[in-house]
């Protein structure tokens, strides 16, 4: 095998590969090539990391083009992607100028390349892409301008959701990762979509806003999914809100049964409730996250996580519990579900002082 390149000379055929790592350096730029292609081949890890760390490095711009055309070598191909990867925006130029090649599959790594570097200047050849022939391609460029694009190029992808499903999924992805609220009424229409819904009610969540919580409300409530995945969707879309989540009717009454049950939903359940201000799920819903919080320990990310999410409720709904009841009865009720031993001293103070504000 020749990887294009010169092949190297006898002494550098008969090295160990962990010598040549240490003496590729000193080679003639036409041989350590050729040694690279070798040692990207090795079984070993710490032989073929190495060399990719260091073909990014040292390989000029027609090697790395040279190994990313190895169509009969995927091995070669894909060490070039992680090479101009490695690159960062150094290699944005060339994966740029590579998207007008005539092998379809290298335009595609060039498009995986520019999706991993999420360089502006990538979008409007990416859009430019959505028109090729293959369509591997055009279902990577579309999640690629998810990543790198902005609002203005949802009219680029909002007829894709009525193509392959290849495409519709990646068109999907991509509406979500933009958060363009101008895709939910474009999304809606496939919520009921047996296969596509689910994807469409994620990307719906990623968006958000209160146009989100409605639709994935009354969407949820109507079809009676399940119960866990549109909960979680409506506790994201809620806690990402600046106002109150709008009214649905029999959504509040439904998250009430759902926490009185005690499953696997009844912790999205409580963090929504509590997003809605004072009512009368709120001991139950604290009490919620606390089993939450006891259930995974006290060192947990998502412990600490669930504790400033509770100070969080309480500080922002302190004054309409207080004027609408004695300042100590409220407080004497939320402390007893907010035990010691769960949550730390600092909190139950402070739950204390800020239902004693006068």
């Amino acid at each position: 095998m020749t990887f294009g390149i010169a092949e190297p000379g006898a002494s550098v055929t008969a090295m160990t590969d962990a010598r040549a790592l240490a003496q590729i350096s000193a080679l003639p730029a036409a041989e350590r090539a050729a040694l690279l292609g070798r040692l990207l081949h090795s079984p070993t890890s710490d032989i073929r990391e190495p060399a990719l760390r260091i073909g990014a490095a040292v390989l000029t711009t027609d090697q790395l083009v040279t190994f990313l055309r190895e169509a009969a070598d995927d091995t070669l191909r894909n060490a070039a992607v992680e090479m101009l990867k490695a690159r960062g925006r150094d290699a944005v130029p060339l994966a740029i100028e590579l998207l007008s090649d005539r092998d379809g599959d290298v335009v595609l790594q060039a498009i995986l390349v520019l999706d991993h570097i999420r360089d502006p200047r990538a979008l409007e050849p990416l859009r430019c892409a959505l028109q090729h022939a293959n369509l591997n391609v055009v279902q990577a460029a579309i999640v690629a301008i998810g990543h790198v694009g902005s609002r203005a190029v949802v009219e680029d992808l909002v007829p894709f959701l009525q193509r392959d499903p290849w495409v519709q999924m990646a068109a999907i992805e991509a509406l979500g990762d933009l958060r363009a609220p101008e895709a939910i009424a474009e999304l809606a229409g496939l919520l009921d979509d047996l296969f596509l819904g689910p994807l469409a009610a994620d990307a719906v969540a990623r968006i958000g806003g209160a146009s989100a919580f409605r639709l994935l409300a009354e969407g949820w409530i109507a079809r009676g999914e399940g119960e866990t995945a549109g909960v979680e969707r409506l506790a994201h879309v809620a806690e990402g809100l600046t106002v109150r989540p709008p009214q649905v009717a029999g959504l509040q009454e439904r998250l009430m049964e759902i926490l009185g049950a005690a499953g696997d939903a009844a912790h999205p359940a409580a963090r929504c409730l509590l997003t809605f201000g004072p009512n009368g799920a709120d001991a139950a819903a604290l009490a919620e996250l606390v089993r939450g919080e006891q259930s995974i320990g006290h060192r947990d990310a998502q412990h600490r996580r669930v504790a400033l999410d509770v100070e969080a409720v309480l500080q922002s709904q302190w004054a309409e519990r207080v004027f609408g009841q004695g300042a100590r009865e409220v407080a004497a009720g939320l402390v007893a579900v907010l035990p010691d031993a769960v949550v730390n001293n600092a909190l139950v103070d402070f739950v204390v002082e800020i239902h004693g504000w006068p």
